[in-house]
């Protein structure tokens, strides 16, 4: 099912990237609900709806996954952790 969404597996894969936007349509969407919900298990990524008619898309975000600044932050104590 991944290959059916390349962007979604890069997303997964990404250690920096922590929502990702998708333009699908409405059976799009809904595949991408149910490996979410079926497929993965809970508490790793969550999704949502945004928008309305055809203007709608679903933002995936991971839910452990740390911003960019905090990754800075982690780099620079353990930087100061290591001297």
């Amino acid at each position: 099912r991944k290959q059916r969404f390349p962007q979604v597996a890069n997303f997964l894969a990404s250690s920096t990237e922590t929502t990702l936007n998708l333009n699908l349509s409405k059976a799009g969407r809904m595949a991408v609900h149910r490996l979410i919900d079926n497929q993965m298990g809970y508490g790793k990524v969550k999704h949502s709806s945004v928008g309305y008619g055809h203007g709608r898309y679903l933002v995936l975000t991971k839910e452990c996954a740390d911003t960019p600044s905090t990754l800075k932050a982690k780099k620079e104590q353990k930087e100061k952790k290591e001297e």
